[in-house]
């Protein structure tokens, strides 16, 4: 077996174990003896109200990336429409056994709803595996193989930003969410600062799959894409730091950093004091400290679906930006990882002095499980910048 194959095979069985992990807890089952049993509850959960969007796009995303590694395992031999099909009856299976399984689950339930957006998510993520990762070639399909990590964070980025992805014809929504930008007054160094690192940290990632030149025009485009994307999209506004803070990071950009061979680093170090300080914020420290969770991703288990898969995505940009941008100064990736793991395990001590804050180990262990990541799909082109 070829080294990248098993390196997906690999990254499949931690998506595996996550999934069973998040789906399962907290693995005690209780004897039920309900008319029908699980498969009869779970054939009734079709008269139950339909899920939620929140519910629908959290169980897509959930299998999403299982069948993307499982893809690009098996796209090679079997052809992209072979394992589009294996894969998605796959999910089938998995997501039907774990809704039955949930069945004797206290505080679970049963739903057809649930295993049929998981085996969507799967089959998504098995189509776009295979488009990368198989026979069929498209030119701009290249660029993001070419650093497939950079690929995953700019998505992750445009993931949490234009949530819920649901465009409207609404011409008042349009006009409040256009409204943010007279609100100038408001406009804080802080916000304007943070939409400026994030935005450099885009242009970074643009740089590394599409190169310098096509960078200064991809750029723009994105900006005006995400800008658009915030008019379109239901629940979303325009904001003036973005804005501002888009245009300043790419004039400074023009200007001046992409022509500094150390760019990379100044930005990784911007980035880093902006995760920092997010943890950290309004750094409005009690005496008495409150309770450390050491029960990792319980925070992404309970709670919204839709709050828990935007903080997924914002945190895969932040944590999986920093340690992409150290690996890109020339530290190597076991550094990049226990540092930025370090850094957030760390800050989540500190958080346990912040009366609003909860203070868990899942970054820390986040971080780590999204370096496996990056090293298992490697990366075609890492070069100094």
């Amino acid at each position: 077996m070829a080294a990248s194959a098993r390196n997906y095979w690999i990254a499949a069985g931690v998506i595996l174990v996550i999934i069973l992990w998040g789906s399962l807890y907290p693995l005690i089952f209780v004897p039920r003896h309900d008319i029908g049993g699980a498969l009869g509850a779970f054939i009734d959960s079709v008269h139950d109200q339909p899920s939620s969007r929140g519910d629908i796009l959290a169980n897509i995303a959930l299998y999403a990336p299982l069948g993307f590694f499982l893809a690009l395992a098996l796209s090679r031999p079997l052809g992209l429409v072979l394992s589009v099909i294996v894969i998605t009856l796959f999910a089938l299976m998995l997501s039907t056994s774990i809704e039955l399984t949930q069945f004797y689950i206290p505080g679970r339930y049963t739903s057809v709803y649930d295993a049929a957006n998981n085996t969507l998510g799967g089959f998504l993520g098995a189509l776009i595996g295979g488009l990368v990762g198989g026979r069929v070639r498209f030119p701009l399909l290249r660029n993001f193989t070419a650093d497939p990590a950079a690929a995953l964070i700019l998505a992750a980025f445009f993931g949490y930003r234009l949530y819920p992805y649901v465009p409207t014809i609404d011409l008042h929504k349009y006009l409040r969410a256009v409204r943010g930008l007279t609100e100038l007054p408001g406009l804080s160094a802080g916000t304007l600062a943070r939409q400026l690192v994030m935005w450099l940290v885009v242009i970074c990632l643009v740089e590394a799959l599409f190169g310098r030149r096509r960078a200064t025009l991809l750029a723009p485009l994105l900006m005006l894409a995400e800008w658009a994307g915030k008019i379109l999209i239901l629940d979303n506004l325009l904001s003036a730091p973005d804005v501002f803070g888009g245009m300043l990071a790419f004039l400074l950009w023009v200007v001046a950093l992409s022509w500094m061979g150390w760019r990379s680093p100044l930005i990784a170090i911007a980035f880093c004091v902006l995760v920092i300080a997010d943890r950290l914020a309004p750094f409005r420290f009690a005496l008495v400290p409150h309770d450390f969770d050491w029960m990792p991703f319980f925070s992404l288990i309970g709670g919204s679906p839709s709050a828990n898969l935007i903080a997924f995505l914002e945190k895969f940009f932040q944590y999986g930006g920093l340690i992409w941008l150290l690996r890109r100064s020339m530290m190597p990736l076991p550094f990049a990882a226990l540092f930025v793991a370090a850094v957030l395990f760390a800050t989540a001590l500190a958080e346990t002095y912040l009366p609003s804050r909860s203070a868990s180990l899942t970054d820390a262990l986040m971080a780590l499980v999204i370096a496996a990541i990056f090293a298992l799909l490697g990366s075609a082109r890492v070069t100094a910048a």
